[in-house]
């Protein structure tokens, strides 16, 4: 069989005006229609706008043209395909055919044999199921495919499916869905990832630098969308996507499976004529939820190009008009979705995201801790060791990620970094610099006090100076607890409750203090929590930013003001250095007051600063790492205890090292728990109500001398340091 390229020109090559050009010699007179036909379907099959002309090299063939549309005895000819760049050139010999690949050049064509990958880049941007595009790579390059039946996992109700595809002797990444044709579908995708040279462990794609002008274009077109997209109904906004870009827009049951009592079904968003990675639910209107959001997450992602690195930022506010919240929200969700890209298939559906930024004066400012997740262990998952991590709502996960990241930044501090964030204070301990503050930035209303309001109290954000709070019945500014296993959030009762283990082991509901009354608790007491008050100063947070379910008089009243009914005198007798704060608060300028429905799911997504790319996936509901091994949290309380003994050894603090558990560690924080116990004091004055905590046994756990969890240490390669210490880490992830 005999390649040959056609020019199209007397003797010199041609420059092609068409963005491909598909070129092929023909050489069966007596099967010309077949031949024909087989051209024409290869040139539908690449591009459904693929026009086929013949070119007739012939001495009667005029010069530099195309002769018919018609198939001639022989000669060559073009198949010409729109909004491609591309040129492939074909041999066809009766129906059978033959693909090489050359570039076009100013003038000339280089061509050559196809490698896999080249042959494989021709069938995915139409978004063709991967199979597919296996068993035509497989028939093109004489390659044998087969897929494998691994095994099979899980319960009868819900199996797990897995399969690897073998092509000629090489064997691919297993793969697993809860359905065998999802499953054979999941790892062909593997195999074409891997054969484009695209695995989804390769890191994030490195980006030229973008022009000042092409940042602003992104960030003004990107803002209001990540922000939208991220809590409104994801189906209404792929049609609403689609329709504004001119594009048809359809999500589509791809499979079912499972038995009738719990099905599993199988959705894929379609945009135009691209497909949109597969998810799987077990309801079919959970499952279009789902397939929308994927879409919308790759769109986005692809949209905001600065999003995807986090790093190529401007260094001033990007939108004229733009406010402290916008901005906070914008840094935000980049960092989110430049974060999760890889493991969008554990964060489908409605979410709730959480950050802390740190700002350096008046620059643009960096997320150092990040959350998402709406949901608390369950009473039967808690643990005796400190193992679980009993709130996986987003506020609170992001704050025990700021807790890592203080950990890091104070080993830095202490093995001589330039760019330190602490100051020497009072009584021996260290202070956050003058110029550093923390923003909080939570998408929507924090659940418990603060979201007590109807729809008509939901307002825009204002320039109102100082806090305007809002007390109209007695409910308001009452302690609540989250539902175990759930969301939302009741009442504390008036009664003292004292929660004992083998109470809740004996079906007692364990009970959550709200989102709303811990913020309210951390601008009394600080970020830092106990363990770091050894060490630090209170650390307060400079503003609140919300997303969506935003008031001003409702959110005042629940994250501080309901402690200064009596002005400051609750403030005033305070120990040294502690305070009730009032951080500015605000929500962003775009966004969609229509309400959101949906449950969010399980899944809770937790990083800092220090990690760099590697994201963890806890399952809130049962306070471990998502997945059949269950593996303990770096945001854990063993794990951040064991940061603490670190710490301990590193600042030699003998006095500190032989409290062996993790109690007394943090009653040693004298004047921290002097505060919170005159924090608890003025909750039950004002009528609030009594603070509900975890029984004592489950913070009575100890870790010996020497004894080092390996998720209890910290990457400190990032900023510049002077020199080494005993205490930096060489990990390059947790």
């Amino acid at each position: 069989m005999q390649i040959s390229s056609c020019w199209g020109g007397g003797g010199g090559g041609v420059t092609f005006r068409w963005k491909t050009v598909i070129s092929f010699s023909y050489r069966c007179e007596s099967s010309s229609r077949q031949g024909y036909s087989a051209v024409v379907s290869l040139g539908k099959t690449l591009h459904p706008t693929c026009l086929c002309w013949w070119w007739s090299e012939g001495p009667t063939a005029p010069n530099g043209s195309l002769a018919s549309a018609r198939p001639p005895q022989g000669g060559c000819g073009y198949v010409v395909a729109h909004r491609h760049w591309q040129r492939v050139n074909v041999n066809v010999h009766g129906s059978d055919f033959v693909f090489t690949r050359g570039t076009i050049g100013s003038g000339g064509l280089e061509g050559g044999a196809e490698e896999p990958r080249q042959l494989l880049s021709r069938s995915l941007p139409g978004g063709k199921n991967p199979v597919s595009v296996l068993m035509e790579y497989s028939q093109r390059s004489g390659n044998p495919i087969e897929f494998i039946n691994t095994g099979q996992a899980g319960p009868p109700h819900d199996p797990r499916f897995m399969f690897r595809v073998k092509v000629g002797e090489n064997l691919f990444a297993e793969a697993s869905a809860p359905s065998k044709k999802a499953a054979r579908q999941l790892a062909a995708e593997e195999a074409v990832k891997e054969l484009m040279g695209d695995l989804s462990t390769a890191s994030c794609p490195t980006l030229p630098p973008l022009t000042e002008n092409e940042l602003r274009a992104a960030h003004e077109a990107g803002v209001g969308d990540l922000i939208n997209h991220l809590n409104n109904n994801a189906v209404s906004g792929l049609l609403e996507y689609a329709r504004a870009r001119g594009f048809a827009a359809e999500i589509r049951l791809v499979s079912q499976s499972g038995p009738p009592h719990e099905p599993k079904f199988t959705y894929q968003a379609k945009l135009g004529g691209r497909w949109f990675p597969p998810v799987f639910a077990s309801n079919k209107k959970q499952g279009k939820q789902e397939a929308a959001d994927a879409a919308l997450r790759v769109l986005i992602g692809e949209a905001e190009k600065a999003a995807r690195t986090g790093e190529l930022i401007p260094t001033e506010l990007p939108v004229s008009g733009s406010t402290l919240h916008d901005q906070i929200a914008m840094l935000s969700h980049q960092r989110f979705n430049a974060l999760t890209t890889r493991i969008q298939h554990s964060l489908l559906g409605r979410k709730i995201l959480a950050t802390i930024v740190m700002r350096r004066g008046e620059g643009l400012g960096t997320v150092v801790s990040l959350g998402t997740g709406n949901r608390c262990v369950k009473g039967e998952e808690l643990s005796l060791k400190g193992e679980t991590v009993n709130d996986c709502h987003a506020e609170i996960i992001s704050r025990r990620g700021f807790v890592r990241f203080l950990y890091s930044e104070l080993l830095r501090h202490y093995d001589g970094a330039d760019d330190s964030i602490f100051e020497p204070g009072e009584d021996n301990k260290l202070q956050i610099k003058p110029d550093i503050t923390f923003h909080l930035y939570i998408s929507t209303a924090p659940c418990g006090d603060g979201a007590l309001f109807d729809k008509s109290c939901s307002e825009a954000g204002d320039d109102a100076q100082g806090h305007q709070p809002l007390f109209e019945n007695a409910k308001q500014g009452k302690l609540r607890t989250k539902v175990e296993n759930g969301e939302g959030t009741i009442p504390v009762e008036s009664s003292a409750i004292v929660p004992t283990w083998d109470g809740i082991q004996h079906g007692e509901r364990l009970r959550t203090m709200s989102c709303s009354d811990k913020i309210m608790r951390w601008n009394v007491l600080g970020l830092q929590g106990a363990l770091l008050s050894c060490f630090l100063h209170p650390i307060y947070l400079k503003s609140i930013t919300l997303g969506y379910l935003y008031s001003h008089g409702h959110l005042t009243r629940a994250v501080c003001c309901r402690l200064a009914r009596d002005g400051e005198d609750f403030s005033n007798s305070l120990p040294p250095s502690f305070r009730l704060n009032h951080p500015e608060v605000g929500r962003v300028s775009v966004y969609d007051s229509t309400r959101h429905t949906g449950k969010t799911k399980e899944s809770s997504v937790n990083w800092c600063l220090p990690d760099q790319q590697s994201v963890e996936v806890l399952d809130g509901t049962k306070g471990k790492l998502d997945g059949n091994k269950q593996a303990v949290s770096r945001v854990s309380k063993s794990n951040l205890f064991g940061l603490f003994r670190q710490l301990c050894q590193r600042c030699s603090r003998p006095d500190l090292l032989s409290l062996p558990s993790y109690a007394q560690a943090k009653m040693s924080a004298t004047s921290f728990q002097l505060a919170k116990q005159m924090f608890f004091k003025a909750l039950s004055v004002h009528g609030y109500g009594a603070w509900i905590g975890k029984p004592l046994e489950e913070k009575s756990f100890e870790m010996a001398d020497g004894t080092r969890n390996s998720d209890a240490s910290l990457f400190l390669g990032y900023g510049n340091v002077k020199k080494e210490g005993p205490g930096e880490s060489k990990q390059g992830e947790v």
